[in-house]
């Protein structure tokens, strides 16, 4: 059996690749509640644009946000990592095009991790997240 540093060394580099992206990361949300409500779609067409738009996509499982999906995460090296909700295939196009360069502001919920803009908040200051208490386990 692998020891943890064996382990960890193995997945370093893999971790890198999402956590400091060379090029724009798209994650999308995929679970039975984004499902419904059209993320699949919206994967297959951030796919479809993502050779030519200049970025990545991943997926991820629940995000708990199930009013907003299809939620898509957004990280860009050097800048705050945003997420984002009600990203449709429709707006697949618009969102990406945005979003690859800067802040989609009409479909951002929150930053997840750096400096929060005057228009785009943290996320732990978002009234869905504020009365959450978390434990670390």
């Amino acid at each position: 059996m692998p020891s943890y540093e064996e382990l960890r060394v193995a997945t370093e580099k893999i971790w890198s690749a999402v956590e400091k992206p060379a090029r724009p990361l798209f994650i999308v949300s995929i679970n039975t509640s984004s499902l419904a409500a059209g993320a699949d779609e919206t994967l297959t067409a951030l796919r479809g644009l993502s050779a030519d738009g200049g970025f990545d996509v991943g997926i991820t499982g629940d995000t708990g946000m199930a009013f907003a999906e299809p939620v898509v995460q957004v990280r860009r090296l050097g800048a705050p990592t945003v997420l984002y909700g009600g990203v449709t295939a429709d707006k697949a196009a618009a969102f990406a095009s945005a979003a690859a360069k800067g802040v989609a502001k009409e479909l951002a919920i929150g930053i997840v991790d750096g400096v929060a803009e005057a228009t785009v908040p943290a996320l732990a200051e978002s009234d869905w997240m504020r009365p959450q208490v978390r434990w670390m386990m």
